[in-house]
């Protein structure tokens, strides 16, 4: 299933992790894990956030996904499932 990630981390984990390597490593991991087919980096809301588009196939590799990220970074994060705008049209028939 098509799943859509966002992870937010907070100024100061994050200015320790980044400081530390910790961050790079960490999402150098999960990118690793989940191939995301789009992968992007900004500022939203004043915290660092990534977003990432990916096939989670079973719902069970959601704890090995979201674990490191709560652990490594203190890390909040959102996931839903998503499909493209033309599946959705689609699907209107």
């Amino acid at each position: 299933m098509r799943t859509l990630m966002t992870i937010q981390i907070e100024a100061e984990a994050g200015s320790r992790a980044l400081e530390s390597g910790t961050l790079r490593e960490t999402l150098r991991r999960l990118a690793e894990r989940v191939r995301p087919e789009a992968a992007y980096a900004f500022y939203a809301d004043g915290v660092r956030t990534v977003l990432l588009v990916f096939d989670l196939r079973d719902a069970t590799q959601l704890p090995a996904v979201t674990e490191p990220l709560f652990r490594e970074l203190q890390a909040r994060v959102n996931v839903c499932p998503a499909m493209p705008l033309g599946d959705l049209l689609a699907s209107w028939h």
